[in-house]
Formats: structure tokens, sequence, C-alpha cells
């Protein structure tokens, strides 16, 4: 029994609201969601994943093909980079290190973002390719 009609107004000191009796459903479509905090945090790892299932030597090659088709007149994608000198994949070495050796001569400052085209084939025919043009030094 309340001693007061005062206790019978504040169901916050109990910890109890009216509202509470009804269960916590959680919203599937907020699980879905990309956390905008951690997006950065987890792209560098998924970078950082792709660089280290290539081997350093594989890494260094590409590197190295990509630097030597790059032009710093005329921006080129990446894979028309490697295809100028006729560089021929390994086969040890990830797809998805590309992107991210790209990524890394960037902000390394060795490549620059000269503009961007649309896919031309596969899954990203509708996605943004930056074209990229050598720094000079």
């Amino acid at each position: 029994m309340c001693d007061s009609a005062n206790e019978k107004s504040q169901p916050a000191l109990t910890g109890l609201a009216h509202d509470s009796a009804a269960p916590f459903i959680p919203d599937p479509a907020a699980e879905a969601r990309p956390d905008p905090m951690h997006a950065e945090r987890d792209r560098d790892h998924g970078m950082e994943v792709a660089l280290h299932a290539t081997t350093a030597g594989d890494r260094a090659a590409i590197v190295a093909a990509v630097l030597a088709g790059l032009d710093p007149l005329e921006p080129r994608r990446a894979e028309e980079a490697l295809a100028r000198v006729r560089f021929a994949w390994p086969s040890t070495a990830s797809p998805r290190a590309l992107g991210a050796l790209v990524a890394h001569l960037a902000r390394r400052g060795r490549i620059r973002e000269e503009g961007w085209v649309k896919g031309r084939t596969g899954r990203s025919r509708a996605g943004r390719v930056s074209l990229w043009t050598r720094a000079t030094p």
C-alpha cells in the first residue's frame, strides 16, 4: 500500500513505467542498416583482409604494373592500366586486392582520382568506377 497520493503518481521511483509491461520487440530493419560509426573501420578492415590474402611479392608486382600503366595526363581505370602494360594477374593473388591497392596508392598520394565512369560488366554495371592518373613528383 502507498502511504501518500504522491507515491502513486511517481512510477519512475520504482523503476517501472506504466508501459513497461509490454515486451521489447527488436526492429529487424534496424539490424540490417549499417552503423555509420563503424563504416570506415569496417571498410579499412575489409581492405586489410584483401591485402593480406595476397603475397607481398604479388602486391609489389601489381602496384608496379598499375603505376607503369597510368599516365600523368590521361585518366584510366585501374584495370585499363594493367591491360596497357599487359600484366598477367597472378593466380595466387586475390582479385579484391586491386581495389585495396589502388586505395592505398591514392592515400599515399602516388595516384589521383580524376573522375569516374559507370562500370561496364558484371555486378558493377551500375556502380561507380574511378579514373586515375599517376601523380607527378
